[in-house]
């Protein structure tokens, strides 16, 4: 449908807005009624609503607002358009006019959940978080299991930082944990869940882990869990898909 209202009218019409309020309008401000379009035409027309506002010549303002999750999905979809592609997390974090990640991630389950119900395509580019993303996201993964989220739940999300994320910024994953107000996990793993672990270790390091490289390391279990679960180190590493570590003289 083409938009009854001009560039000059829509502009107009936000400055009477930000006159009759005595400050600049945010988005939860614009309902349609009395001669105002949406917020969502504001987006389509400018591209983002702090573009609207800029057009205008007022403030930008970093308010936050809430969406319907339909006009979650509205604004996602106008920001695909608006780039050509399907937005990524740092595209949305830095539009001051968008609503955050978190916000579509609590609201949809996950970041790829709200791609997929905006009909766009997943992607997996990777993208740098805030601490504060960080937590908000662990937090909003908790609420969806019911229960404090274990390395195993991260890993497959696809629309979460991994696991080693976590374990960088906050130096631990039970760290991390505890910064979100969780209990640490106590390490009570499935099979698959200490090979997981055990593949985590060997990406970060970009080669096997050693038993002394594993022990001293508070978010894996001890090297006597996997000896005494798989029968011997070595068979865990295989387990795993890993080269067993060779010990002894090296060849000069």
């Amino acid at each position: 449908m083409p938009n009854k209202y001009t560039d000059k009218k829509l502009i107009g019409l936000l400055k009477v807005e930000a006159e009759n309020l005595g400050r600049t309008p945010t988005v939860r401000d614009i309902k349609p009624g009395r001669g105002m379009p949406s917020s969502i035409t504001y987006i389509r027309t400018f591209g983002s609503w702090n573009k609207a506002l800029e057009a205008a010549g007022l403030s930008i303002n970093s308010l936050k607002f809430r969406c319907t999750d339909d006009e979650l999905i509205e604004l996602l979809q106008s920001r695909a358009r608006n780039l050509g592609r399907t937005p990524t997390v740092k595209d949305v974090g830095s539009d001051n006019g968008m609503p955050s990640v978190v916000t579509y991630a609590r609201t949809f389950g996950s970041w790829n959940q709200a791609l997929e119900a905006a009909g766009l395509s997943i992607n997996n580019l990777k993208f740098e978080y805030t601490d504060e993303e960080l937590i908000k996201l662990l937090q909003s993964r908790a609420r969806n299991l019911g229960r404090t989220p274990t390395v195993k739940d991260v890993g497959s999300d696809n629309g979460m930082p991994s696991a080693m994320t976590y374990i960088r910024t906050f130096s631990s994953w039970n760290e991390a944990l505890e910064i979100a107000g969780f209990s640490a996990n106590q390490f009570d793993h499935t099979d698959e869940e200490l090979i997981d672990l055990l593949k985590a270790k060997a990406r970060s390091l970009g080669r096997t882990p050693t038993v002394r490289e594993v022990n001293p390391d508070n978010d894996m279990p001890s090297a006597m869990t996997y000896i005494n679960r798989f029968g011997s180190w070595n068979q865990a590493l295989k387990a795993a898909g890993l080269t067993p570590n060779r010990r002894g003289r090296h060849k000069k």
